[in-house]
């Protein structure tokens, strides 16, 4: 009889039973979980304050730029960021997506703008925007750029991947799509510019909010800290 086969009899049938034995792997580990997380901004738009420009500004509790928004908006250590960052050492950005919606009705904007604003929406993984004022034309010149009209009321969304070592660490910052240190997030490159494209002039001086925005960037965490 072979070994780890078993015979029964039972009426005219033949029964068999066969047992299979697995050997263990040695040096296997389960892989530690290294989740991916939405790290999430919102801010207010606003008109630039100014009869002569065409500026937008964005602006929440404690920040606030003109036609662009950092990366770094999203790494707030009282948020989603906060209660991560002290469990695992390094970070990578996976993806950033962008939400933009009006907030005022096509006639409020025909008042407030002349004409109706036309605003565009490019991501600048490689800026910083201590250094970066982007401007219409750079906007279009973007291959992934986004035209927001202001009779269109629905939420507009845009979305961007990142593959991996898709922006390499420079001398001063930390890239896209690399692992960084916790330590290093004051580095990051990267912005997000929206800006008005066809010229539209403010009609008050006073700051009026007309949209919102939301900015997300989808990091993932490794390096765990038992």
């Amino acid at each position: 009889m072979a070994y780890g086969r078993r015979y029964r009899k039972k009426g005219r049938r033949n029964f068999r039973r066969t047992f299979r034995r697995s050997a263990k792997r040695r040096g296997y580990r389960k892989k530690d979980y290294t989740p991916t997380i939405k790290l999430e901004w919102y801010g207010s738009v606003n008109l630039g304050g100014s009869v002569t420009q065409s500026d937008i500004k964005f602006t929440d509790s404690t920040n606030s730029y003109t036609n662009r928004i950092p990366y770094g908006f999203c790494f707030d250590t009282n948020g989603t960021w906060g209660r991560y960052k002290d469990l695992y050492s390094m970070y990578k950005i996976t993806g950033v997506a962008t939400e933009f919606s009006f907030t005022r009705d096509p006639s409020d904007l025909d008042a407030l703008w002349n004409p109706s604003p036309v605003i565009g929406v490019a991501h600048f993984p490689t800026d910083v925007a201590a250094t970066t004022a982007p401007t219409p034309l750079t906007v279009k010149q973007m291959d992934q750029y986004q035209t927001i009209v202001p009779n269109n009321t629905s939420i507009k969304r845009n979305y961007q991947r990142f593959p991996n070592n898709y922006l390499a660490n420079r001398p001063s910052y930390v890239g896209i799509g690399t692992w960084n240190n916790n330590a290093d997030v004051s580095s990051q490159v990267g912005l997000v510019a929206i800006l008005v494209l066809n010229g539209a002039l403010p009609q008050t001086t006073a700051q009026t909010t007309f949209a919102y925005v939301k900015l997300s960037l989808y990091v993932k965490f490794g390096g765990k800290r038992i």
